[in-house]
């Protein structure tokens, strides 16, 4: 092979592929779309710019490169489908085929030309991203991400894909059959195994990390090469396969086998550059499998408490070195023989001494054991001296290793951040409690239950040292003597990170507390240019403490540090957050990237124009974006749950589905989990509950001052009460398979079921100041259970070990049957009316429990004093009538089912005109089962009961399994607005207070068809004769959907066309048809039974059917329960 006869080939090839006017056509499809999606996306004007995904200067090259590096593989299966089919006849590359030259110059060259070409087209691609970054864009230029990005990401997929096309075209000398396994190969690739083993099967790199952080840069180099380089080789070695399996004569045998070696070295380079990608991963299995076993082998050794923590930190480059000094007591009642610590394992331990000596001690991975004891309530002082690096993999040991390594919610489909979870380097460092940076005396988390996780209150002291001009944070005073900044705590902690970086920012005081605000340089405008952020921020912050957490901020300092882009940590139920909020310190992505911020200058204009629609009063520009800033801080800090940040792009902006997910960037463990701690050896879980029991304690208090309109809500989760009546809250907690968002449902709705019992023997007043001053009597302390138990006991008398193992394990439910909801005015006497009293009402209802459990509903309403409820406990098989008066109720009353199989659990009732009475006595009676049946002349068949059936083919079920269709369980439709939905099979719905039920307030429906799928109700006739027969209409008028829609609180149709259901109802005649006008045959705003006439009927089993036949396809036929009502013998 001579290189002059190989350039000629290639400069043919090159022309050859330029004159191809189809792959111009593919390329420049790809180019367009590439560019339209990136000013679409990316640019200032498009009304997204700034938002997301055009923060950071990396993000334009990765997003062209992605594209490009996928899209290429349109022209690619063109020219491989067109190899075979052009070797058949004569073209500009046939004279080189007849000369003696060996197979590599013929192949290599015609590979070489096409690798070139789709080089410069991906150049052509990556040099319009520049454009559309220096034009389009408020980034920050940089030409070496579009170098990098075109010579690491998109060359090693085009050599790769260029090698495989011509190995199958050569193996395969087949045109059709190669192309459908190079179709079937690359859907393979792109659909089934871009996440496999961290994106090792994925050539493309479609799901590998790739974006340079400003911070710190690429989140994993090694990785990523590693990846690289292991299918740039393997093209290489494809093309020398397809060398060897050339039909052309070979020129030597020599160049053969030269050819084989080279394709073996070149397959062996390449695999083992991904046996170490993998092993890497692999790796970081096997290390998180054995901390985890570490944790758990020393979980049941006696342990000593943390009281205070002096470190002397030294920064050494990628390296740390440490003086620490622990003072430590044992509050257990028995002599501990060792002492416990536990240090990142890849610190290595220099010395160990005890109250001043020498002393032997042992390392196994993260834990430390210190060969000296120390008897029961006893105190020591420990020294250790440690240095090294920081081994990540120690960090979240409790997150299963699916949630751990997924990648797939760290960026866009174009952009992964990767996960970091500790930084140690001389640009940049970013330590946390997770990565035991320090010694300490109890694990941060326990893989065997992690609730079960004990927090030390204790005072520190840190001197940081070896940083340069770097900006330095941690928890505390600060103090700054020449190179060395002390930091000394002020509040107990729980914890300590250190934060070493170029950060600019600066402080405010606001109500003695110190808000800081840090960004790396050139950062800052998160906001969009919002003018009140940098001087409101603090105290929009300070304001929402107070009414978003019910008390004020409780540390000193408050820091809002930006960190890099890669750094990552996980919700955890049992916190209550993440490690995002440390105390004092909140960490926010780089660029608030990540955060589901509203653009917010199209926020202020939208609320300027709904402002003039409902004609307020138009405000200033400055509260315009004061309130846009205070929706958003309350919506990011506040909220627990937020919608799952969704990266502004072509596909979302169709897919308009909100995902809601537990908020890692809640501010709830600064005011609850990082103030006080409470133990439990039986029920670990309390500590979690009880702060989120006080925090509502908090809130309600304060609202009751603040605003006496605040009502109490219920978690509305029928997916979690259907859990329950089939398994405990124990089970739950070990249940690997509960979904994190629905585990912090659970919580909220055991912490009222247990709040409900408490207000049995208290009101709500009395138990919130109880809770309020325990609070205030421990702040950061760690409370055993039993000190609480024992204060509670003396203030209310009851033992709360008493009913906790049954809270905790009971695996049943209670279900009512609901009758005589009302609410009447009561009509004072003359003299009463005289003076200016509050109007009193007194509320009714009939409930009788037919569930194996007692259980409790609560009556909820709202007065001058704030949100009030009132508790009532059903026994088992019990039925009361409950009556009683409440002053100054505002407006309504809610009858809450709580943990019940009721659906809805909700129910709500107004006073009505007329409905009013002068009885003032409050009594519960006993009411027998009877009493909650329906008249002896009647039978009543409801969608939930065993005489009700669903017949749809099975053909047809499939298409409703596709759509995402449930085959059980009811969809909750909330009546405060107008509601459309599609349903192609029978689904059931429930509708609060508007269907008919006993247990279930509900019914099925179905977008119309042509009669293939129904509805049946079978009822038993037990005596011959006339009877009249009813079916329930429910008053949202058959939910319909598309140009037929429903205000259903209103009741106004958009379209006066006639809307039929046609039932078939059996009787002595035969089958009869009877159309029924949902149009004009009800108005009740409650809904109510409209007959379909009367029938003879003889004994035996009769039916009512209800197809899905209507006269209008954009139409929701519905069925809820059918009435036979006896009249007389005949």
């Amino acid at each position: 092979m001579t290189l002059s006869f190989l350039f000629a080939i290639v400069r043919y090839q090159v022309k050859l592929l330029f004159r191809d006017w189809i792959l111009w056509l593919l390329f420049l499809a790809l180019l367009v779309t590439t560019l339209i999606y990136q000013l679409n996306i990316q640019g200032t004007f498009s009304g997204t710019g700034g938002n997301f995904y055009s923060m950071l200067p990396s993000f334009i090259p990765a997003t062209n490169a992605w594209f490009f590096n996928l899209l290429q593989v349109l022209p690619l299966l063109y020219l491989s489908g067109n190899y075979i089919y052009r070797n058949r006849k004569l073209d500009t590359l046939a004279v080189i085929d007849s000369r003696a030259q060996g197979n590599a110059s013929c192949t290599g060259g015609m590979s070489l030309g096409i690798v070139i070409v789709f080089l410069f087209f991906g150049a052509i691609s990556l040099f319009l991203g520049i454009l559309v970054n220096l034009f389009a864009s408020k980034l920050a230029f940089n030409g070496w991400y579009s170098l990098f990005y075109l010579f690491t990401y998109i060359v090693p997929t085009t050599i790769f894909l260029t090698g495989f096309s011509f190995f199958v075209v050569y193996l395969t000398r087949n045109r059709l059959f190669s192309f459908i396994l190079l179709i079937g190969y690359l859907l393979l690739t792109v659909v089934f195994l871009p996440d496999a083993c961290q994106g090792l099967f994925d050539p493309f790199a479609l799901h590998v990390p790739n974006i340079f952080s400003d911070m710190v840069g690429f989140p994993d180099p090694w990785g990523y090469f590693f990846h690289r380089f292991c299918w740039l080789l393997c093209g290489v070695g494809f093309f020398s396969a397809a060398v060897v399996l050339s039909r052309r004569l070979p020129n030597s045998a020599r160049e053969k086998r030269l050819w084989r070696f080279v394709c073996v070295i070149c397959f062996i380079l390449g695999v083992g550059s991904g046996m170490t990608f993998y092993l890497r991963y692999q790796g970081a299995v096997e290390a998180r499998r054995l901390y985890r076993d570490v944790y758990v082998h020393y979980n049941s050794y006696p342990k000593v408490t943390l009281l205070d923590l002096d470190l002397d930190y030294e920064s050494r480059g990628n390296r740390l070195s440490v003086d620490c000094r622990l003072r430590v007591r044992n509050q257990n009642k028995e002599h501990v023989e060792n002492l416990l610590l536990y240090l990142n394992p890849s610190l290595e331990l220099e010395s160990a001494r005890v109250d001043g000596k020498d002393i032997p001690w042992k390392r196994d991975e993260q834990v430390l054991l210190l060969y000296s004891g120390l008897a029961a309530g006893e105190e020591c002082e420990v020294e250790i001296r440690y240095s090294g690096k920081i081994d990540e993999r120690i960090c979240h040991v409790d997150i299963p290793d699916k949630t751990f390594f997924d990648l797939s919610d760290r960026g866009d489909f174009t952009c992964r951040f990767g996960k970091r979870f500790a930084y140690l380097g001389e640009a940049y460092t970013l330590l946390t409690p997770e990565c035991l940076w320090y010694p300490v005396c109890t694990p941060p988390v326990n893989p065997g239950n992690v609730y079960a996780v004990d927090k030390h209150f204790f005072n520190s002291t840190l001197k940081v040292s070896g940083i340069g001009d770097k900006a330095v944070f941690s928890q505390g005073a600060s103090f700054k003597e020449r190179e060395v900044t002390l930091f000394r705590s002020t509040k107990p902690l729980v914890g300590l990170s250190l934060v070493v970086g170029r950060y600019t920012g600066d402080m405010l005081p606001v109500d003695s507390v110190q808000y800081g605000y840090y960004v790396y340089p050139g950062h800052g405008d998160y906001f969009n240019g919002l003018e009140v952020v940098p001087d409101s921020l603090p105290g929009v912050i300070s304001s929402f403490s107070k009414a978003g957490h019910g008390k004020p901020y409780p540390f000193d300092r408050y820091f809002f540090v930006e960190t890099p882009l890669s750094f990552c940590s996980f919700y955890r139920v049992s916190r209550n957050g993440s490690g995002y909020v440390q105390p004092e310190m909140y960490f926010f992505p780089e660029q608030m990237i990540g955060i589901p911020l509203p653009n917010f200058k199209e926020e202020i204009v939208r609320m300027e124009e709904e402002d003039r629609v409902n004609r307020r009063g138009v405000l200033t520009p400055f509260r315009y974006e004061m309130r846009v800033l205070e929706r958003t801080i309350r919506q990011v800090m506040f909220y627990t749950k937020i919608v799952k940040g969704q990266p502004i792009n072509v596909l979302n902006k169709f897919d308009k589905k909100e995902i809601f997910v537990n908020n890692p960037y809640t501010d709830f463990p600064l005011y609850n989990d990082y103030t006080i701690s409470f133990c439990s050896r039986e029920y670990p879980v309390l500590d979690v509950l009880l702060n989120q029991m006080i925090y509502m304690a908090d809130v309600e208090e304060y609202m009751r001052v603040v605003s006496s309109k605040t009502r109490s809500g219920v978690i509305n989760n029928v997916g979690v009460r259907h859990y329950l009546s089939k398994n405990s809250f124990s089970d739950a907690l070990s249940d690997m398979s509960f979904s994190p968002t629905w585990l912090n449902d659970l919580f909220r709705i055991k912490i009222d079921q247990l709040k409900d019992i408490l207000l049995l023997y208290s009101s709500s007043e009395k138990l919130n100041k109880f809770l309020i001053d325990f609070v205030r009597q421990h702040t950061f302390e760690q409370v055993d259970f039993e000190t609480l138990n024992v204060a509670y006991k003396q203030e209310f008398g009851i033992d709360l070990s008493e009913f906790l193992p049954q809270w905790y394990l009971e695996n049943k439910v209670p279900a009512y049957i609901i009758r005589d909801f009302k609410m009447e005015k009561i009509i004072e006497p003359e003299v009463i009316k005289n003076l200016d009293v509050k109007k009193r009402y007194k509320v009714q209802a009939s409930i009788y429990n037919v569930g194996e459990v007692d259980g409790i509903i609560s009556f909820g309403f709202a007065t001058d004093r704030g949100s009030q409820r009132r508790n009532f406990l059903i026994k088992k098989k019990e039925g009361k009538r409950i009556e009683w008066i409440g002053d100054g109720i505002d407006y309504s009353v809610s009858l809450f089912t709580n943990i019940a199989r009721n659906i809805p659990e909700t129910r709500g009732i107004t006073p009505q005109e007329g409905f009013t009475t002068t009885d003032t006595v409050q009594r519960i009676e006993q009411l027998p089962f009877s009493y909650f049946q329906p008249p002896a002349n009647e039978i009543i068949v409801n969608e939930d009961d065993e005489g009700f059936r669903v017949i749809q083919p099975k053909s047809r079920l499939l298409l409703g399994r596709l759509l995402g269709q449930r085959e059980e369980g009811y969809i909750t439709i909330d009546g405060s607005s107008s509601y459309a939905g599609e349903f192609p099979v029978w689904t059931y719905l429930a509708a609060p207070s508007y269907a008919y039920g006993d247990i279930t307030e509900g019914f099925v429906s179905k977008k119309a068809g042509r009669g293939d799928f129904s509805v049946e109700w079978h009822a038993p006739i037990e005596k011959t004769g006339m009877y009249e027969i009813f079916v329930y209409m429910t008053p949202i008028p058959c939910y319909t959907c598309g140009r037929y829609m429903y205000n259903w609180r209103n009741l106004i149709p958009t379209n006066t066309i006639q809307l039929f259901q046609y039932y078939q109802v059996t009787c002595d005649e035969g089958v009869k048809e009877i159309p029924l006008d949902v149009n004009i045959d009800w108005k009740a705003e409650k809904g109510g039974w409209v007959s379909l006439g009367r029938f003879k009927l003889t004994l035996g089993e009769h039916v009512v059917t209800l197809s899905d036949k209507s006269n209008a396809s954009d139409f929701n036929i519905y069925a809820d329960a059918v009435k036979w009502v006896y009249l007389e013998d005949k």
